[in-house]
Order: structure tokens, then C-alpha cells, then sequence
């Protein structure tokens, strides 16, 4: 198989994934909520290991994905989670919010499992990556070990080209956010949002 094959594949995949993760989740807006209240740095290893899921449920897409297709009553119940998820975010953040910044965390390699935490928690991920897989296998024949990997590794990079762009973002503009909101704010108001995104998630489910 040619490196031609490969790079259509990985970037394919890889802006597939960017695009994807561009809605406010779990991980991206934790991401730029630590580089607001940290630094650049934890808020880099979060990225890194909130990038790792999308790796690892990708994987999981091309082994399983038309099997579990044909269930359409468990995606269902996937998005139920999912909006489940990130109401209960929502609300631990904004009941956190009125705790000072100093409380958090300072160690960076506690961010990379605390992002691998929030990504796996993501219920999404799996039915996003079997869509995307069986989308995407009919033009490019994903049917040995060199094109998958380049399917997998892509979903992780271009989630990490994201959650480190808005990483960077975040912390050059950190002091004029901070002056404008205060970090506290900054924390409630995500979980606010969150705390919207899972209702509505549920609405569009049960309404």
C-alpha cells in the first residue's frame, strides 16, 4: 500500500476529527478552562491525554463497526449518556466555582490521566467513529492493518492539533480574559454551558 494511500487517509481522518471536536465537550472546554486558571503546560498534557480516547474508540470502530451498526436502539441509549454527562460537568462545575484556583492540581502528569479520564468518559466517541468508519470505508478500502492505523492515528491527531490550538489560545490570552471575567467566572460559566449542551442533548432525545 502506498504512503500516498496512507496520508489521504490520516488527513482525511485527522480533519474529520478536528471538525468533530470543534462543540463545546467534556475535554476541549477543560482544556482551555486549565489554561485559564494553570498554565499552558498542564493545560498541553491534558490535550494529550484527552486526545488518547479518540485513538482508542476509533480502534474499537474498525473492529466492531458494522456489527454493532445494526443495533440502533444502543446508539440511543449512547446519547441518553452522553447528555447525562454533561449535565452532571455542568453542574460540578459551576458548584465548584466559587473554589479558589490554588486548590487545583499543579501536577502536569495528573492533567494527561484527568484528560484521558474526561475523554473516555464520552459516550460520543464510539457511534462518531463507527459512523465516520463505515462513511469512509467504501471510498478508501480500510480493510488491512497499514490504512486502520492510519484511521486511528488520525482521530487522535486531529483532536490534539485542536485541543493544543485551543490550549495556546487560551493562555496567550489568558490575562485579558482573567481581567474581563475573573477565573471563577471563567469556571461557572463553562459549566453553564455544559450544564445546556446535556439538556438539550436529552431534549432533542425524549421531546
Amino acid at each position: 500500500m502506498t504512503a500516498l494511500a496512507f496520508s489521504l487517509v490520516f488527513l482525511c481522518t485527522a480533519c474529520i476529527s478536528f471538525v468533530g471536536s470543534l462543540q463545546a465537550g467534556l475535554v476541549n472546554v477543560s482544556v482551555v478552562r486549565t489554561a485559564l486558571v494553570r498554565n499552558r503546560r498542564a493545560a498541553l498534557w491534558l490535550a494529550a491525554g484527552g486526545s488518547l480516547p479518540e485513538l482508542l474508540y476509533a480502534t474499537l470502530a474498525v473492529f466492531i463497526g458494522h456489527r454493532l451498526a445494526a443495533y440502533p436502539a444502543l446508539f440511543q441509549r449512547l446519547e441518553v449518556a452522553a447528555g447525562f454527562v454533561l449535565a452532571a460537568a455542568g453542574v460540578w462545575y459551576v458548584a465548584t466555582a466559587r473554589r479558589p484556583p490554588a486548590r487545583l492540581s499543579q501536577k502536569t502528569l495528573l492533567s494527561f490521566w484527568q484528560g484521558f479520564g474526561l475523554g473516555m468518559a464520552n459516550p460520543q466517541l464510539l457511534p462518531f467513529w463507527l459512523g465516520i468508519f463505515v462513511f469512509l470505508n467504501p471510498a478508501f478500502a480500510l480493510e488491512n492493518d497499514w490504512l486502520r492505523g492510519a484511521f486511528v492515528t488520525g482521530a487522535a491527531g486531529g483532536a490534539f492539533l485542536l485541543l493544543a490550538g485551543l490550549a495556546v489560545f487560551a493562555d496567550r490570552h489568558r490575562d485579558k480574559i482573567l481581567t474581563w471575567f475573573g477565573s471563577r467566572a471563567v469556571q461557572a460559566a463553562v459549566g453553564w454551558l455544559l450544564f445546556g449542551l446535556g439538556i438539550w442533548k436529552l431534549s432533542g432525545i425524549f421531546l
